[in-house]
């Protein structure tokens, strides 16, 4: 990982993080820690750091997390079993998948060229089948 990567994931950390950090928040109705492992992003090109994280990760747990809570029966199952939220690249060859497992859901988001793309409904149906 060079500098340019740093400086993306820096400002990601200061800028874009927190920001998101308050929306998922406000949807779930609690805090929901949420955070990005870093170290499995190390070999990945600048573009997934600086656009997929946000526009495809952090956007569209937000966006899952407010669906299910559009409700207080959503947002009562939801508080109940989950208070983490993990964004993690996977593996090589490894598809893009979500985990619940101790209360952390975990986000599988790599470079969608190569692990495809998910959006929203499918974190909607994943936590729903799950609550």
């Amino acid at each position: 990982m060079g500098l340019p990567e740093k400086r993306a994931i820096a400002k990601i950390n200061t800028e874009t993080l927190p920001k998101f950090q308050s929306l998922l928040d406000a949807a779930a109705g609690t805090h929901l820690e949420l955070s990005i492992d870093w170290e499995s992003y190390a070999e990945q090109p600048i573009e997934v750091i600086e656009v997929h994280i946000p526009e495809r990760g952090l956007t569209e747990i937000v966006k899952g997390v407010e669906l299910v809570c559009r409700d207080e029966l959503g947002k009562s199952a939801l508080q109940g079993a989950l208070t983490r939220v993990v964004l993690r690249c996977p593996s090589k060859g490894q598809p893009n998948t979500l985990s619940l497992e101790g209360k952390i859901l975990t986000v599988l988001l790599g470079d969608p060229l190569e692990t495809g793309y998910w959006p929203a409904d499918r974190l909607v149906e994943f936590l729903e089948a799950k609550l």
